[in-house]
C-alpha cells in the first residue's frame, strides 16, 4: 500500500503495518511505548486502533535505520 496513493488519512492498525512493512505486533509494541501516535474509535478496552497517515509517516521518518 502505497501511503501518497491512498487518499486515506487513517488506517487501521493491520493497513498501517502492511503499508510500511512491519507486524501489527510490532506498530502495537511501538504504540505501547509512544513511538508511534494511535487513536481508538472508543473508549472500549478492546476498541481497534486507527492511525492517521501523516503519524505513520512520522514514526517511519524518525525510525533509527542502521547504516
Amino acid at each position: 500500500m502505497d501511503l501518497a496513493e491512498t487518499g486515506r488519512i487513517s488506517l487501521t492498525l493491520n493497513q498501517a503495518a502492511s503499508a510500511v512493512g512491519f507486524s501489527a505486533k510490532t506498530l502495537r509494541g511501538a504504540i505501547a511505548s509512544g513511538g508511534l501516535i494511535a487513536h481508538r474509535a472508543t473508549d472500549a478496552p478492546n476498541s481497534k486502533f486507527i492511525v492517521l497517515v501523516e503519524d505513520l509517516r512520522t514514526w517511519v521518518e524518525n525510525l533509527p535505520f542502521a547504516k
